[in-house]
């Protein structure tokens, strides 16, 4: 396994590995590996399952492709209904043969003596003036409703989870921008190897955005949170955790991590980090245990097992993951990680 900073939960993952590749560690210790791979899996799981404060439109400002009741649609064009007698085929009415006659195409049939072509006529058409479903009319073009998708409408542009959102400066910021340090942000939370680099693009990014834009980041999750209710946010959180599980995990002791660690772990986690943001009033990005090298502080808690030593070890990472403040990261994940609409 690759060598990860966890600093996060409090503790150099890097150092821990080394420890667990020896044969004769004891039996806490590579749990405490392994727990600290799923702590990893549970707090990337928590960012990427922060939805989205705000996003851009993509393939918007459309022409209107939908028709009229009684119309149908060919091509670019909304066609008229044929009048009585007559039957649309492709772009022209068809007269529709009577009782008692066969339909060959284009003649009608009775007798060998007793047949006659079709009248064909044009049919006539207009084009379309109204917007598909999940899009409103704005000045002749098609824009996609936030509100269909739990957000506002962010003028034409963008969706948002807040009605101040569009009042900040977001909109002046290039969306290259905004995916870069949402992107930044992933590879922080997720402990890639190029951890230094990322945090500080992340830090970078913090400046740039500034506090009132990271406000709206939380202003959003809290919302969106109200909305889905906590034990649904933990089991997606939870159901990417199990996913990211053979990222933090190596193979050696992916056997020590069962379906129910994963779920307790993420629920714990899922719950101090919630709680912990749902109450705040402010937000800040504080890296400053993100480099901090703690391992006995949570190493020594997961070291003792009883039969609940899981619980005991799952609180040593929470207690380190508290002294660092979520506000800021989570609320740059709200504003920066889905840079466009994704619906």
């Amino acid at each position: 396994m690759a060598y990860k900073k966890l600093a996060l939960l409090g503790f150099t993952l890097a150092t821990l590995l080394g420890l667990a590749a020896s044969l004769t560690v004891s039996s806490g210790l590579v749990n405490a590996v392994a727990m600290s791979g799923v702590a990893g899996s549970c707090y990337e799981g928590f960012v990427q399952s922060i939805p989205p404060a705000f996003c851009r439109k993509k393939n918007d400002g459309l022409d209107p492709s939908g028709c009229k009741a009684g119309q149908t649609k060919f091509g670019s064009q909304c066609l008229n209904s044929c009048p009585s007698g007559y039957t649309l085929n492709g772009n022209m009415c068809w007269q529709t043969c009577p009782a008692g006659y066969r339909d060959d195409g284009l003649t009608c049939f009775k007798t060998l003596f007793n047949f006659f072509f079709k009248k064909i006529s044009a049919v006539s058409s207009s084009k379309p003036e109204y917007c598909d479903a999940g899009f409103f009319k704005e000045e002749g073009k098609c824009y996609k409703d936030c509100e269909k998708y739990g957000l506002l409408n962010c003028d034409l542009p963008a969706c948002m989870a807040t009605e101040s959102t569009c009042l900040t400066s977001i909109l002046t910021i290039p969306v290259d921008t905004v995916a870069g340090i949402g992107m930044a942000l992933a590879s922080v939370t997720s402990f890639d190897a190029d951890f230094a680099a990322s945090k500080a693009a992340v830090e970078k990014g913090y400046t740039r955005l500034g506090t009132a834009i990271v406000s709206e980041g939380i202003k959003g999750l809290k919302k969106a949170i109200a909305a889905e209710g906590k034990e649904s946010f933990i089991k997606r959180m939870t159901t990417y955790a199990t996913g990211a599980i053979s990222k933090h995990v190596s193979a050696k002791l992916t056997p020590n991590v069962t379906s129910e660690t994963v779920s307790t772990m993420c629920r714990h986690i899922g719950t101090q980090l919630l709680d912990q943001i749902t109450s705040s009033t402010g937000v800040s990005l504080n890296f400053q245990m993100f480099d901090g090298d703690m391992i006995n502080n949570s190493k020594d808690d997961c070291t003792y097992f009883t039969t609940n030593g899981q619980v005991i070890c799952t609180g040593a990472f929470i207690r380190n993951m508290k002294l660092t403040d979520q506000t800021g990261i989570a609320g740059l994940a709200a504003m920066t990680m889905t840079p466009y609409c994704t619906f």
